[in-house]
């Protein structure tokens, strides 16, 4: 099943948040040594959230859906069906 969507998937990796350009480039070549995407499509397919930003999705998404609206909208704009 993953040789189905092997070259449709998008991967998001979380990384220490004063980390920059260098640390981030190097975790993209481990990514393309591991076999996850090839050198010419990492750049499309692999994105980069630092640690804060990564905690602070998975918060929204745990929290009640009337705080999250609130929070949601304020800063980040998420978007749910029931809105």
């Amino acid at each position: 099943m993953l040789k189905s969507v092997g070259n449709n998937i998008e991967f998001i990796l979380s990384h220490p948040n004063g980390w920059e350009g260098k640390q981030q480039s190097e975790m993209c070549r481990a990514a393309i040594n591991a076999g996850l995407v090839n050198a010419n499509e990492a750049l499309g397919r692999i994105s980069f959230v630092t640690e804060g930003e990564a905690s602070l999705h998975f918060c929204l998404n745990k929290i009640p859906d009337t705080f999250a609206k609130y929070v949601g909208r304020s800063f980040y704009g998420i978007r749910r069906a029931d809105y």
